[in-house]
C-alpha cells in the first residue's frame, strides 16, 4: 500500500523515510514507474527481516509458553468435568426452561475419547491468533510510517484520509461478513473445530502474510493487498472469538465449577493484549523516532500490566458470580443453600470492581474515537462511527444480546471493555503525536469522563463537575498549542477528583453507581472539545464548524444510545435525577392530578431486604408504575426506596431518544428474565407490570377492570427461586384515564403478539386523543406475600403460589375499592 523506510540491519533502528520516499507513498503512479523487480524484492526482504521476523518470533515465543499452559489446563479441566473422561460415566443436570425440573443429556454424559475436532480447534485458535497478530502488526506498522508526516501538512491530511478509507473498508466487510459468519461458528460448521476450520485458518494466515509482502511490489499488488487484509480481519476475528475454551464449554458434560484456574484468564487476556499491542505499537514507534525495539519493549510492558489487570478483573467477575451483593444496609454473601452471611471487605470491593470494569471500559472506548470525529470531514466521520461500533455489532450477532446466553456475564466482554479502558487511558497522552485538534478533543473527553463520576454523589458535587467541564476545553486553547501544559493542569484536577471519589467510595460503597454514570455528559464534552479545537484557529470558527459540531454531538449520543446500559442494572441510575423527579411531582401533582398513595404495612415492607413489586393494572400509559418508580409519596419512599429498586420496562422505551436517558437515570432496565435475575442476585428489588403489552392493549374505561394475570407466572418463579416476597400494588383509576378505540383491533393484536409493541388508540373527553378523564388515582400498596425459596420450582409449586398471590391481590382490591371511589367496580382475571 505504501513504501516503508530503509532498514539498517546492523542496528535495530528504523531510519526515517526521505522526502522522495514520502512522495512515493502519496504518488503511487510515480513510485510504480521507478520501481523495479530487484528493488521490490529488496524491500520485501528488508521488511521481512526488520519487521516481520523479530515480531513474529516474539509472538511465537510468548504464544508457545501460553499455549502449553492453556492446553494443559484445558485437558485438566475437561478431564475433571467428564468431557474427556475415560471409563467414568457422568450425568449433568440441565434445568428445563418449561417445568424447572432437571433433565439428563441424551448421550448419558460418558465420553471415552477426546471430542471430535478438539486438536483441530486448538490449532485453529493458535493459527488464528497469529493471523490477527500479523494483521494488527501490518496495520500499526503502516501507521507508524504515516505518522512521520507532521500534523497540518498535506501529507498528514492524505494519510488521515487514507487511514479512514481503511476503516471504512473494514467496516463494510465486517458488517457483511458478520451476518453469515456467525452461522458457521457452530461446532459442526466451518469455523467450529472440524478439519476445514484449520484449513481456513491457515489460508487466512497465508493471505495476510502475502498481503504484507505484496503491498510493496506494484500498484496492482497494493490493491490486492488491501483486499486480502480487509477480508482477513473479520474472518480472523471470528476465529479468535471461537476459542478452545469457549468451544469446550459448549460440550455436554462440562462443568464450569471444575475448569482450570488459568484457562479462561490466558485465553481471553491474549486477545486483549493483542488488541492493545496493535493500537499502541504504531504511535509508540513514531514516538521513539523509529526505534522499533524500544517501542516494542514499551508495548510489552503495557501488555504485562494489561494481563495483570484483566486477571484481577476475571477473578472479580468469578467472585461476583457467587452472588456477592451490596445494599444500603450493608453487603452480604448469598450461599448456594439460600442462606446469607456477611461478606468481607475484599469481597465487597471485588463485587464492585466486577461491575465497574465493563462500565469504565466502554466509556473510555467511546472517547477513543472522538478526536477522529472532530478532525475529519462529515462523510469520513460517519463512516468511522460505523467502524467503531462494528466489533460490538459482531458480538451482538454472536451472543444475540442475552436472548440465548448471558453475554454481559461472560469473560470476553469484560476483557474487551477492560482492554479499551487501558488503551484509552494510555493513548491519551500520546494524542499530540497525531494532531493538536485531536489532542484537544481527547483531553476534554478524558476530563469530562472523570469529572462525571461525581454525578453519583450529592448535588453539591455538581459544582466540581461543571467547573472541570467548563475549564478543560478553554484551558487547552489558552495554552496556545502547548498541549503538555494543558494536560498537566487537567491531570491535577482529575487526581483531585479521583481522590475525592475514592474517599466517598470507601465511606458509602457507591462505586457501582459512580462507575455507571461515567459517560452521561458525552454531548457536553464533545461540544467543549470541538470548541477548543476550533479556537486554535485564527479565523472565525462557528460558520465553519456548525456541521462538524452537530456531527460530534450526534456521534456522542449515538455511542451512548447503543451501549446497552438498559441491560446492566443500576448502571446509569442517578440519585440526583430521582430527587429532582420527586420534587417535581410534589409540586405538580396537587395542581394537575388527583393522586394519593396508601401503604398498608410500612414496617413489614421496610423489614424486607428484597422484594418483587407487582403493579396492576398496566393501563394505557402505565402512569401508576411511573409514579412508583419516582417515589412520589413519602410513605412510598420509606417502604420501597427507589435507590434499592430496579424497574422492568418495555424494550421500546429504550429506543426513544431522551426518554431512554430519563428511564435509565431512574433505574429502569429491559424487561428480560436474565436481567431480572441479575437484579435480584445484586441485592436489588424489582418492580414489574405483569400484564405487559397485552394488558395495555385491553385497557378500557368501564366498570370491569381486566387484568392479564391468569397465565403470567414469571414473576412468581423469580420470587420462588430467590426466596423474596411479592408485594401487590393496585392503582385505582389507572384503567379509567382513557377510552380505547376498537379500530383495527385484530391487526393491533397481531402486532403485539409478533413484535411486542402495543399500538394503543386512546381518547378522552369529547373524543380528543390523550386528553385524560378527571378520575382520581389511588395507589394502594398491599402486604407482602412471602414465597418459600425453591431453586427449581415445579409446575405445582408455581400454580400454588401463583394462586396465593392472585387471591391476595383480589382481597386488596376488595378492601380498598370503596375508599378509593370505585366501589361498584369488578375485577376480572384473564
Amino acid at each position: 500500500m505504501m513504501a516503508f523506510g530503509v532498514t539498517d540491519l546492523s542496528h535495530d533502528v528504523l531510519v526515517t523515510p526521505t522526502r522522495a520516499q514520502m512522495n512515493d507513498i502519496f504518488e503511487p503512479d510515480a513510485a510504480e514507474s521507478r520501481s523495479a523487480t530487484s528493488s521490490g524484492l529488496a524491500k520485501v526482504l528488508a521488511l521481512f527481516c526488520a519487521f516481520l521476523l523479530p515480531r513474529t518470533f516474539a509472538f511465537i515465543s510468548v504464544a508457545g509458553v501460553v499455549a502449553c499452559a492453556t492446553l494443559l489446563q484445558l485437558v485438566a479441566s475437561c478431564s475433571k468435568t467428564g468431557v474427556m473422561a475415560v471409563a467414568r460415566p457422568m450425568t449433568v443436570a440441565v434445568p428445563s426452561m418449561n417445568t424447572g425440573q432437571d433433565e439428563s443429556p441424551t448421550d448419558g454424559g460418558s465420553i471415552s475419547r477426546y471430542p471430535r475436532g478438539f486438536w483441530q480447534m486448538w490449532a485453529l485458535q493458535f493459527v488464528g491468533w497469529l493471523s490477527v497478530c500479523t494483521w494488527s502488526f501490518y496495520f500499526s506498522s503502516v501507521w507508524a510510517q504515516i505518522l512521520q508526516a507532521k500534523p497540518g501538512t498535506p501529507d498528514f491530511d492524505a494519510a488521515v484520509q487514507q487511514g479512514t478509507q481503511w476503516l471504512l473498508y473494514g467496516s463494510i466487510v465486517f458488517l457483511a461478513a458478520g451476518s453469515f459468519l456467525t452461522q458457521l461458528s457452530a461446532p459442526t460448521g466451518l469455523l467450529g473445530g472440524e478439519m476445514m476450520s484449520m484449513c481456513a485458518a491457515v489460508t487466512v494466515m497465508a493471505a495476510t502474510l502475502a498481503a504484507v509482502c505484496l503491498a510493496h511490489l506494484s500498484l496492482q499488488a497494493r490493491y490486492v493487498s488491501i483486499v486480502l487484509v480487509v477480508l482477513a480481519m473479520p474472518i480472523s476475528y471470528q476465529i479468535l472469538a471461537n476459542t478452545p475454551f469457549a468451544w469446550i464449554e459448549r460440550q455436554d458434560g462440562f462443568d464450569a465449577k471444575s475448569r482450570g484456574k488459568f484457562t479462561g484468564i490466558f485465553n481471553s487476556s491474549l486477545a486483549a493484549a493483542q488488541a492493545t499491542t496493535a493500537v499502541l505499537s504504531g504511535p509508540l514507534t513514531a514516538a521513539f523516532g523509529g526505534q522499533l525495539w524500544s517501542a516494542y519493549a514499551a508495548v510489552v510492558v503495557v501488555d504485562i500490566a494489561l494481563l495483570v489487570f484483566l486477571t484481577l478483573g476475571y477473578l472479580c467477575r468469578r467472585l461476583e458470580r457467587r452472588k456477592f451483593s451490596s445494599s444500603v444496609t450493608g453487603a452480604h454473601c448469598m450461599l448456594p443453600n439460600g442462606k446469607r452471611r456477611p461478606a468481607t471487605e475484599l469481597q465487597k470491593i471485588a463485587a464492585q470492581l466486577a461491575v465497574a470494569i465493563p462500565e469504565l471500559g466502554w466509556s473510555v472506548c467511546e472517547a477513543l474515537f472522538i478526536p477522529l470525529l472532530i478532525e475529519l470531514e462529515v462523510p469520513a466521520a460517519l463512516l468511522s462511527i460505523g467502524w467503531a461500533i462494528s466489533p460490538l455489532f459482531g458480538l451482538f450477532l454472536q451472543g444475540y444480546v442475552g436472548r440465548q446466553s448471558d453475554i454481559h456475564g461472560r469473560t470476553p466482554f469484560i476483557v474487551f471493555f477492560g482492554a479499551m479502558s487501558v488503551v484509552g487511558l494510555t493513548v491519551s497522552p500520546l494524542m499530540p503525536l497525531l494532531s493538536s485538534k485531536a489532542a484537544a478533543g481527547m483531553l476534554a473527553m478524558v476530563t469530562f469522563g472523570v469529572a462525571d463520576l461525581s454525578r453519583a454523589l450529592r448535588w453539591k458535587e455538581q459544582m466540581l463537575e461543571v467547573a472541570t467541564a467548563v475549564l478543560s476545553g478553554p484551558l487547552t486553547a489558552a495554552c496556545g498549542g502547548q498541549l503538555w501544559s494543558a494536560y498537566a493542569a487537567v491531570v491535577v484536577v482529575d487526581v483531585a477528583i479521583l481522590a475525592f471519589l475514592t474517599l466517598a467510595w470507601c465511606k458509602k460503597s457507591g462505586f457501582r453507581t459512580m462507575a455507571g454514570t461515567w459517560g452521561s455528559l458525552r454531548s457536553l464534552g464533545l461540544s467543549a472539545a470541538a470548541l477548543a479545537a476550533q479556537l486554535q484557529d485564527s479565523k472565525p470558527w462557528w460558520p465553519l464548524s456548525r456541521r462538524r459540531l452537530t456531527l460530534s454531538l450526534l456521534a456522542g449520543y449515538l455511542l451512548s444510545f447503543l451501549n446497552g446500559d438498559e441491560r446492566r442494572p443500576g448502571s446509569r441510575r442517578s440519585l440526583f435525577l430521582l430527587a429532582a423527579v420527586q420534587r417535581f411531582w410534589n409540586a405538580v401533582l396537587p395542581f394537575f392530578f388527583n393522586v394519593d398513595c396508601k401503604v398498608e404495612d410500612i414496617e413489614e415492607l421496610r423489614a424486607c431486604d428484597q422484594c418483587v413489586v407487582a403493579v396492576h393494572p398496566h393501563g394505557v400509559l402505565s402512569f401508576g408504575h411511573y409514579l412508583l418508580i419516582s417515589g412520589f409519596h413519602p410513605d412510598l419512599e420509606k417502604a420501597l426506596p427507589a435507590r434499592r429498586r430496579c424497574a422492568l420496562s418495555a424494550g421500546v422505551i429504550f429506543k426513544l431518544p431522551v426518554v431512554r436517558e430519563i428511564a435509565l437515570g431512574m433505574g429502569c432496565v429491559d424487561a428480560h428474565r436474565d436481567i431480572a435475575e441479575r437484579c435480584l442476585c445484586g441485592g436489588l428489588s424489582l418492580s414489574v407490570v405483569p400484564g405487559g403489552e397485552r394488558e395495555q392493549l385491553l385497557a378500557q374505561r368501564g366498570q370491569v377492570e381486566k387484568l392479564v394475570l391468569k397465565h403470567r407466572q414469571g414473576f412468581v418463579r423469580l420470587a420462588l427461586q430467590h426466596g423474596v416476597p411479592v408485594v401487590p400494588v393496585y392503582v385505582f383509576g389507572e384503567a379509567q384515564l382513557y377510552k380505547q378505540s376498537q379500530l383495527l383491533f385484530g391487526l393491533r393484536s397481531w402486532v403485539q403478539r409478533k413484535l411486542g409493541i402495543a399500538l394503543v388508540m386512546p381518547y378522552g373527553p369529547w373524543g380528543l386523543p390523550f386528553l385524560k378523564f378527571p378520575d382520581p388515582i389511588r395507589m394502594v400498596v398491599g402486604k407482602p406475600v412471602h414465597m418459600p425459596r425453591t431453586l427449581h420450582p415445579t409446575s405445582a409449586d408455581l400454580e400454588q403460589n401463583h394462586a396465593r398471590y392472585v387471591q391476595a391481590l383480589c382481597d386488596l382490591f376488595e378492601r380498598n375499592k370503596a375508599a378509593s371511589g370505585y366501589g361498584s367496580h369488578v375485577l376480572e382475571i384473564v
